[in-house]
């Protein structure tokens, strides 16, 4: 079985020369197959969600429930993105209509099914999660996938990173490196094709062509439709972990109110309304996990380790802020 189409995610490091080896990626493939039309897609977050919008999102983030301003809201931007590539792949394996708002696409780029379609997805995908939604979507519409793991020091980071027009933060920086999920195929099947390149050597691209072409043949299989039983199984999970997020989810809104008292002067009505409307929320967060409207990533369904700890607090975080968006005082 064979795909002519892959998606590829980049991992790094803001700063870490993703995009400088996502263009010459494109002018190797340009160069090197030039006997099979390849029409390479670089999908960049940072032209998508500009770094100013980022930043600006990074330190709403910082000051606890500020960070609900829809105009910075960086996961739903991230998820609308992931929308309009599902839609993109949508249209050329079935010649569906594109997303018109999808900007990035190079509008010469039509469907072809005698082409094969590159999609470079330069994001800094720290998270493994947020790599596994594609490899998610790569199995839903049967295309290949790999990763492409640019290793890079903080230090070094930072350094590239400054010299940028548009800068993220340092502290932003400094965090993403500690919660940063590097591949590991020993331990995660899914992640085995992965090219691992340092930043101050991206020269040769023979491997990265050599797991392209590995890809393109060997797209993601389809998953058995164990809907039932995987439903089951993760309202069971999700039941398993809700003392644990209970107890999360009590210092993150033991933190929002400390947050907010530094910020804000309330009377102690005022004080005591919006500390009952945020335990709301924290209740509203855990039943939603306990009657299985609310579901865990997969990977976290099972078991909440050293690995996934912070994630799954960011998670919890998130889900809580969308519950208490609308309060007013």
């Amino acid at each position: 079985m064979m795909s002519n189409i892959i998606l590829v995610s980049l991992v790094g490091l803001p700063g870490a020369g993703k995009s400088t080896l996502c263009k010459k990626i494109v002018s190797d493939l340009n160069s090197n197959c030039s006997s099979q039309l390849i029409n390479t897609i670089h999908i960049c977050y940072d032209d998508i969600i500009p770094l100013h919008v980022q930043k600006e999102s990074a330190l709403l983030k910082q000051s606890g429930v500020l960070n609900l301003n829809p105009e910075y809201n960086w996961k739903a931007a991230r998820q609308k993105i992931h929308t309009d590539v599902a839609l993109f792949l949508d249209y050329l394996k079935t010649g569906n209509q594109a997303p018109s708002n999808f900007n990035i696409i190079n509008p010469d780029i039509g469907r072809d099914d005698n082409a094969c379609y590159v999609i470079l997805l330069d994001d800094n995908f720290y998270y493994r999660s947020m790599r596994y939604e594609y490899f998610q979507l790569a199995r839903k519409y049967g295309v290949g996938y790999c990763q492409l793991y640019v290793e890079c020091s903080t230090e070094a980071a930072i350094q590239q990173n400054s010299q940028r027009d548009a800068q993220v933060p340092v502290e932003v920086v400094k965090t993403m490196a500690a919660k940063l999920q590097p591949p590991q195929p020993c331990h995660h099947s899914w992640e085995s094709l992965t090219c691992v390149f340092q930043a101050d050597s991206m020269e040769n691209l023979s491997s990265v062509r050599e797991m392209f072409d590995k890809c393109f043949r060997s797209p993601v299989p389809p998953m058995l439709d164990h809907s039932a039983e995987t439903a089951a199984s993760r309202l069971q999970c999700s039941r398993s972990v809700a003392h644990q997020a209970d107890l999360h989810l009590r210092a993150i809104v033991g933190h929002l109110i400390k947050e907010i008292r530094s910020k804000e002067t309330f009377d102690s009505k005022k004080m005591a309304a919006l500390s009952y409307h945020i335990n709301d929320g924290r209740q509203k967060v855990l039943g939603a996990m306990q009657d299985g409207r609310l579901h865990l990533p997969i990977h976290m369904a099972e078991n909440i380790n050293d690995e996934n700890r912070e994630e799954f607090k960011d998670f919890l975080k998130y889900e809580l802020l969308k519950n208490i968006a609308n309060m007013s005082f």
